[in-house]
């Protein structure tokens, strides 16, 4: 697990989801944010950027910790990414970036929800806060695995369970690892694993990676919705729970968006939403 990647909200933090007319209605009608398949974003180097990351620092980490740990943690890592399913919902920390409308948000004509990022880490996921730089990356990895050299160095035994949690966080942590083209975006991500396990004639789908002795752990239903033709996971996760409601503290409505804020208002309202800062982007876009 990469500790610098970590996010940790302060007090007044707001992350914000940039989405499109349909999509700010269905999080607003049923309070649920949804966590898609990771494979299935925009960036099409999802995941596979942080292991070329990791290729590519194998050398290295050869010559200083010796090549069966480094072995041993790649074998980890591939057992972890065959067993796990990432699913993410994405964020950014700043709620009028143009590129952001015109990529996520219906070309500018959707909306930016800002949600208290104290509340929003509570949904039961991963928060992990994206880095761009190549460099930085790299020392992350190297970081974490001379730590595991030096515990196993000073004559410790290796613990497996010990180890295959560092391996896996490790392994799906690398997900905030992205090219410095989307540096931008100002990313935080939220991430939950999917369990894999052995169907029929292929693997299964559930939401079962939770802890089981934790009564606010909320677990729901993997369902699909279509990409073009593909069917592709995802998770609807309620964010009108106990620990989580009142997420939403602001709406900003895209430079192309038409709505009467008047409008946005009642709507919020109707939904028992209440308390929202609602106003337009000052983007200059047509």
């Amino acid at each position: 697990m990469l500790k610098n990647r970590s996010y940790e909200p302060n007090d007044g933090d707001v992350l914000y989801h940039y989405c499109k007319p349909e999509t700010f209605l269905a999080i607003i009608s049923n309070k649920k944010l949804r966590f898609s398949d990771l494979y299935s974003m925009n960036d099409f180097m999802e995941l596979e950027w942080g292991r070329q990351v990791w290729r590519e620092s194998k050398t290295d980490l050869i010559e200083t910790c010796g090549e069966p740990l480094v072995h041993d943690i790649g074998e980890c890592m591939q057992a972890a990414w065959i067993a796990g399913y990432p699913l993410a919902t994405c964020l950014s920390t700043q709620g009028d970036v143009l590129s952001q409308w015109r990529a996520y948000a219906q070309d500018g004509r959707g909306y930016a929800i800002g949600f208290d990022a104290k509340r929003l880490v509570n949904l039961g996921a991963r928060a992990l806060r994206v880095t761009y730089d190549k460099e930085e990356q790299q020392a992350e990895i190297r970081g974490l695995v001379n730590a595991m050299y030096e515990v196993e160095k000073n004559g410790e035994p290796r613990d497996p369970q010990g180890f295959l949690h560092l391996c896996t966080g490790l392994a799906f942590d690398m997900a905030a690892f992205k090219s410095p083209a989307f540096s931008e975006e100002r990313e935080v991500r939220l991430m939950r694993l999917a369990n894999l396990t052995n169907g029929d004639r292929m693997f299964r789908l559930s939401d079962d990676f939770g802890p089981a002795d934790d009564p606010d752990w909320y677990r729901a239903k993997v369902e699909f919705h279509l990409k073009e033709s593909a069917p592709v996971p995802h998770l609807d996760i309620d964010f009108s729970r106990k620990n989580v409601n009142g997420a939403i503290v602001e709406v900003i409505l895209g430079p192309k968006n038409s709505s009467l804020e008047v409008s946005v208002a009642a709507f919020l309202e109707t939904n028992y939403i209440q308390d929202v800062k609602i106003s337009r982007s000052i983007a200059s876009y047509r």
